[in-house]
């Protein structure tokens, strides 16, 4: 009986490929300047010299040019020309922003919890790397931490890498908030709260001009982490990232609370705001006293595993958009009210990026209301707790 021979099914290989999709084993498209892969990933994407014969052959060049072509000789067979892959330079200042990063800007993420610190300076630098658009926003934000905390830095030269980091890293993340996808979903969730770091960071670099406009931008980024988060809510919550930025406190947020005798009873107070307000501003500025309230018996309440900065910063995230529209307009009650929250950030001046934020809130508020007098007396109680915190 004869027996079939079985034919192995031919393919072709990508043999004019870039050097970035050889290394990874995976089959390049060939577009020039950069594939497809080096698009997506959003990296460098590099080319053999070309060979004689082809269209861009210019010639032989030089042996020690770095784009030269040595010849080789297989056994028994011709010579042929094997290509030299062309190694960009090195970007000095970015391997020094790297540096910075896992062995300096890492730490004061949580200063408060040294646990988490192993997180920042491996495991998720390791995602960046499979990532860049993750990885550049760490080199932004390391580069402000640099300018901050190194008092000899040219802090004009850090800005510009600051920027152009960011710039870069912005890109891709609207790209990714536009067309959502599992393997994306766990960088954007981070990159979201890095980018609040990093703006209320680069505060403390150039004075802003409007403190309420600022702190009013970072609670719409804020706010925006529920945009990242509910496309790909399953892949997220179920990740070692989530676990360590937020899961704790999800479950702390959604535990029973008993609301009596905690000592905040300056914040209920503010209810008081609110009488002969319209309806729809009112219950708004109902609704943020009573999360506000929440919020300071939570961070009170934290133990040494919790982290106080997050949870303070819940409650940015559950204001109603009302009462940011609100606050864009500067109404004096929620001015107050952003006043007292500025109580909680004087708590937190440990935390680089939040050392001048209560004063400026504060003095901000103070200037927007000294046309009316009739509010002045609200500031008395955080006026205060924040100079006692200095």
């Amino acid at each position: 009986m004869n027996k079939r021979i079985s034919r192995r099914k031919a393919h072709t290989k990508s043999r004019k490929g870039c050097f970035q999709c050889k290394q990874r084993h995976s089959k390049c498209n060939e577009v020039h300047p950069r594939c497809a892969n080096c698009v997506r990933l959003d990296i460098d994407c590099i080319w053999p010299a070309a060979t004689k014969g082809s269209p861009l052959y210019l010639g032989t060049p030089h042996p020690e040019s770095p784009n030269s072509v040595l010849p080789s000789t297989r056994l028994g067979g011709s010579p042929t020309i094997t290509p030299i892959p062309v190694e960009p330079e090195l970007p000095l200042e970015d391997l020094k922003l790297m540096h910075h990063w896992t062995t300096k800007m890492y730490k004061p993420l949580h200063p408060t919890q040294p646990a988490k610190e192993g997180m920042w300076q491996v495991r998720f630098t390791e995602l960046g790397f499979d990532h860049p658009f993750l990885l550049r926003g760490f080199l932004a934000l390391a580069t402000i931490h640099k300018a901050v905390s190194e008092p000899h830095s040219d802090v004009q030269s850090l800005l510009h890498q600051a920027d152009s980091h960011m710039s870069r890293c912005l890109a891709t993340y609207r790209k990714n908030l536009e067309q959502p996808s599992p393997e994306t979903a766990v960088p954007m969730f981070l990159l979201s709260t890095i980018l609040v770091i990093y703006n209320m960071g680069s505060g403390h670099l150039e004075e802003p001009e409007s403190p309420i406009d600022s702190i009013y931008h970072c609670f719409r980024l804020l706010q925006g982490v529920k945009v990242v988060i509910q496309p790909q809510w399953e892949t997220i919550k179920e990740s070692d990232v989530f676990a360590s930025v937020a899961k704790t406190i999800m479950g702390f947020w959604q535990s029973d609370l008993d609301l009596e005798d905690e000592g905040f009873g300056e914040i209920l107070r503010l209810k008081e705001l609110t009488d002969g307000m319209e309806s729809s501003d009112r219950e708004t500025c109902l609704h943020a006293i009573v999360e506000l309230h929440k919020t300071f018996i939570k961070v009170w309440r934290c133990s040494e595993d919790q982290d106080e900065h997050a949870t303070m910063f819940t409650w940015p995230a559950v204001l109603q958009d009302h009462f940011m529209n609100l606050l864009s307009v500067y109404n004096p009650a929620a001015l107050i009210i952003l006043s007292h929250f500025a109580v909680l950030l004087a708590r937190s001046r440990s935390s680089w990026w939040v050392q001048d934020w209560p004063d400026r809130i504060l003095r901000a508020s103070k200037h927007l209301l000294e046309s009316k007098p009739e509010f002045q007396r609200w500031l008395a109680w955080p006026s205060e707790h924040i100079a006692v915190g200095n």
